[in-house]
């Protein structure tokens, strides 16, 4: 397993109910946690507005009613299973208060059933009520010529 899979998996494996993942390359986030879910299983999700929630190993399968943001939420703090959820495109919607209860809902459950809320993106601005829980991640990701390297291995 490469470096960058390796701090996927430490990540994953921590116990940090929200993540904000500070990144410009959102796109190249998703594909290394496509990558790391199909090699070990974890139940790792995306989420876009327009797509509702998917699983990356099975992308091809949508989760029912989770393209509206009170749905998403509901569906993640109802699930009884472990999960990390890659919020793309979700920064706008954290300015909203039932936004922010339903994410402190979320993260008040994660002591007992452990799931994990990754926002992707840079320039995110965390609502204070929910500063205390998160943890900031910034992402660089190698020059472009290494990744194209590591892709060239992988493929």
């Amino acid at each position: 397993m490469d470096a960058a899979l390796k701090n996927i998996d430490k990540l994953t494996d921590s116990r940090f109910p929200l993540v904000h993942l500070d990144t410009h390359q959102v796109d190249h986030v998703i594909e290394l946690f496509q990558r790391f879910t199909r090699i070990n299983g974890k139940a790792i999700y995306l989420w876009a507005e327009d797509d509702g929630l998917v699983r990356l190993d099975a992308g091809h399968i949508m989760i029912p009613r989770t393209q509206r943001v009170d749905h998403l939420l509901n569906y993640i703090h109802a699930t009884k299973h472990y999960g990390v959820y890659l919020l793309r495109g979700f920064g706008s919607h954290l300015q909203k208060d039932s936004v922010i209860a339903q994410l402190k809902r979320i993260v008040s459950d994660a002591k007992t059933i452990p799931k994990m809320v990754i926002l992707l993106g840079e320039d995110i601005s965390i609502p204070s009520e929910l500063r205390p829980a998160t943890v900031t991640v910034k992402h660089v990701s190698p020059p472009r010529d290494e990744r194209e390297k590591v892709n060239q291995k992988v493929s």
